[in-house]
Parts: C-alpha cells; sequence; structure tokens
C-alpha cells in the first residue's frame, strides 16, 4: 500500500471506523437492556412470573431467558452487525472514490521526476514539494500575466495614438485634395457661361461630369480609409425617413441619367434612432446601385415596421446577381461586369462601405437576389417615435411614366 493510501487510513479512516463501530456497540447495548426491562415491565403489568435477569448479566441461551425476549435480542444483534457492515461498506467505497479522484492525481505528481530528491523524501514531501513548484509557477505566470497587461495597455494607448494621426492625415489629405477639384469646377461653371458654340457647351459640360465623378471617386476613397481607421465616430438621434427619402430624392432626381429607372419612395411615417449622416450614406450607395442595376426599370425604396425594429430596403428590377458573386460583393474593389459607363464611376467600395456602416450603426445588411428577377437590400434598425401619419406626403412616386411589368422580389423574410 503507498505512503498516501496508508496515511489516510491511519489518520482519517481507521479512526472513523472505530468511532462507528463503538457506536453501533453502544447503540446495541442500550437497545438490548431497553428490550429487557420493557419485556419485565410488561410480564408485572400481566401478573405472569418473569425470570428476572440481572442488570449487566446476560443469561445463557435456553436457560432463564425467555423465548421472546431471545428473539428480540437476536434481531437486536442482527441488526447491529448490518449496521457495521454497511458502515465499513460506506468507508471502502468512500475510500475508493478517494483514491480514485484525490491520492492517484497526488500518486502522479509524487511520482514527476521533477519532485525527486536526493535524500529519498516519502511521497508527501514529493508531492508538497510538487505543489510549492506549482504555486511558484503560478506566481511566474501571474508576473506575466499583468506585464502583458502593461504591454496591451501601452499598445492600445499607440494604436489610439495612431488612429487620431490617421484621422488627422485624412482630413488634411481630403481638404487639399478637394481644394483644387473644387477650384476645377468653378472653372468649369465659369467657362460653361462664356462658352458660344454647341461644341464648346458640350466639351465643357463633358469636362463638367469628369470633375464631378472625380469628386465623388475621392470623396469614396476617403471615407472608406476612415471608416478601416476606425475614426468615424457614430452620433446617435431621431432621424425621419419622410425627410431622409427627400434629401436622397432631390439627389437622385439632379443626377438622373435619360435612362435611369422609376423611383418610388414609401416612408410609411416612420422614423428610426441612427446617425443621420451615416444613414444617409449607406442609402445613397444602395440606390446609386440599384440605378445602374435597374436602368429603364423601376427601384422601390421603402420603410417598413418589424416589431420593434423598422426596416429599411431597397428594391429593383434589374439584372440581379448570380449566386456565385452574392459572397463577394461585399469584398473591396470588387465589380460585376456591367457597363464601362457604369464602371468609369465605381471603385467596388460602394457595398463594403455599407457593410461597414452597417456595423458602425449596430445592424448588418441583409440582400437577396435572383438573375433576372432583380435584387433587394435591406437594413434593420431600432425604431423611433412615429411621425404623424396624417400629414400629406407620406408616400411619393417619381420616375417616367407608369411601372413596368417586371415584378420586383416578394417581400423579405
Amino acid at each position: 500500500m503507498s505512503g498516501l493510501r496508508g496515511e489516510l487510513l491511519r489518520t482519517t479512516f481507521l479512526p472513523v471506523a472505530v468511532l462507528a463501530l463503538a457506536a453501533i456497540l453502544v447503540a446495541g447495548l442500550w437497545l438490548r437492556n431497553a428490550a429487557t426491562q420493557r419485556f419485565e415491565g410488561d410480564g408485572q403489568q400481566t401478573g405472569r412470573a418473569q425470570v428476572s435477569v440481572p442488570r449487566g448479566v446476560e443469561a445463557a441461551p435456553g436457560h432463564g431467558v425467555p423465548a421472546p425476549l431471545r428473539q428480540q435480542h437476536r434481531r437486536i444483534a442482527i441488526g447491529c452487525a448490518l449496521a457495521a457492515i454497511a458502515v465499513l461498506a460506506a468507508l471502502a467505497a468512500v475510500l475508493l472514490r478517494i483514491d480514485g479522484q484525490v491520492l492517484r492525481p497526488l500518486r502522479a505528481l509524487a511520482d514527476d521526476p521533477r519532485c525527486a530528491s536526493a535524500d529519498g523524501r516519502d511521497e508527501l514531501a514529493a508531492v508538497q514539494a510538487r505543489i510549492d513548484g506549482l504555486l511558484r509557477r503560478i506566481d511566474d505566470d501571474r508576473q506575466l500575466l499583468l506585464q502583458h497587461t502593461r504591454q496591451s495597455a501601452h499598445y492600445q494607448a499607440d494604436a489610439a495614438r495612431a488612429g487620431a494621426g490617421r484621422a488627422q492625415f485624412l482630413a488634411v489629405v481630403g481638404d487639399r485634395l478637394r481644394q483644387p477639384l473644387q477650384a476645377i469646377e468653378l472653372f468649369v461653371a465659369s467657362l460653361q457661361r462664356h462658352a458660344g458654340t454647341p461644341a464648346q457647351h458640350q466639351a465643357i459640360e463633358r469636362l463638367q461630369q469628369s470633375a464631378n465623378a472625380a469628386r465623388r471617386l475621392l470623396d469614396e476613397l476617403l471615407l472608406h480609409a476612415r471608416l478601416e481607421a476606425g475614426v468615424v465616430q457614430v452620433q446617435p438621434a431621431r432621424v425621419e425617413i419622410r425627410a431622409l427619402f427627400a434629401t436622397l430624392q432631390a439627389a437622385m432626381i439632379a443626377g438622373a441619367a435619360a435612362d435611369a429607372p422609376a423611383m418610388r419612395w414609401r416612408d410609411n411615417a416612420l422614423a428610426v434612432r441612427s446617425d443621420p449622416a451615416l444613414l444617409s450614406i449607406l442609402l445613397q450607395h444602395l440606390v446609386a446601385n440599384a440605378r445602374d442595376s435597374a436602368a429603364g426599370g423601376r427601384v422601390l425604396v421603402a420603410a417598413r415596421r418589424r416589431g420593434r425594429d423598422v426596416r429599411l430596403e431597397v428594391r429593383d428590377n434589374g439584372v440581379g446577381i448570380a449566386g456565385l458573386h452574392q459572397g463577394q460583393i461585399f469584398e473591396t474593389f470588387f465589380q460585376l461586369s456591367r457597363s464601362e459607363r457604369h464602371r468609369e464611376r465605381r471603385l467596388g467600395l460602394g457595398l463594403p462601405i455599407c457593410a461597414r456602416i452597417a456595423t458602425l450603426l449596430g445592424s448588418d445588411i441583409g440582400m437577396r437576389s435572383a438573375l433576372g428577377r432583380g435584387s433587394v437590400f435591406w437594413i434593420d434598425l431600432p425604431a423611433a417615435a412615429t411621425v404623424d401619419p396624417t400629414r400629406p406626403g407620406a408616400a411619393a412616386d417619381t420616375g417616367r411614366g407608369k411601372l413596368g411589368p417586371t415584378p420586383l422580389l416578394p417581400a423579405s423574410g
């Protein structure tokens, strides 16, 4: 028997077993005397002759002890024996459980070669040495963790300073790059007033379109860089969907091409809690993509109540997106094979920007599309208190005549 098990038996289980057996013996003697006294008392009350058994003196079986009393004594003895066996079995089961769950790991610690000593210490001393070693390792690990925590705080401070530096750099670069573009736009506008021939007007108009496209691409690049740098701050406020749609509608009408799709806007007198500027940029990109996809078709921009949220969705009945590309459209600089006119004024950053803005707003961009049937994109935002639905302008339609027969995608889940 190993030293750990023997020490546990000597110090714990043997004393407990002796005390338990002594208690059972005392209880058996007390029950035996109580049974004898009760039997004698019953005999005196009924007037029958009884053979008294002096307290503390046991008569031999069959000599002076009545049969009923002998049966009671026998039952008491059997009960005490069973109780002793049960106690010993319980102690043995506890010992086996402790041996499997406590002693075995301790013996494994004691058998560790790192616990061996030159003076041949016993298992308990080896376990104590091993535990002391583990405590030292825990203390070393704690010190290492504190050191890494301080380094992490230092790195976070450096990252915060770097982020602030990137934000300042992007602001300065954006300002410096916008100035010449604004000057070009002003110069082109001046030329437009002095143009004398239709050819000059046409050339100046193309120059104006190129300057506008360059400014939009620059704005898109700078916004993407600011989102990647993590310097965009969300400023939530109440956003009236009607006012938001009116602003987007005016921008879409100003830049509409000859083959622009019919646009329908449905605000349903709803409002959300979000960042107005970021939400406007997100919807502007989604609407621009839908308009390019559904040239000559139709686009629906709607707000729908969904429980405690409001779903803003943009639908079109354009060419749609193949399933092969639906997992790639949110990747940076990814573009579908569309007309060169659309590719010239796109960098493949619109949907990635939308996805990052949606993350900042605490939501995700959902989409569903099918080739030849169009696409639908949506975002769910927390609803704010609704406006008065009796006010005019709850829904507005613009576009070229009536909507065509091509169906839009069915309502999203």
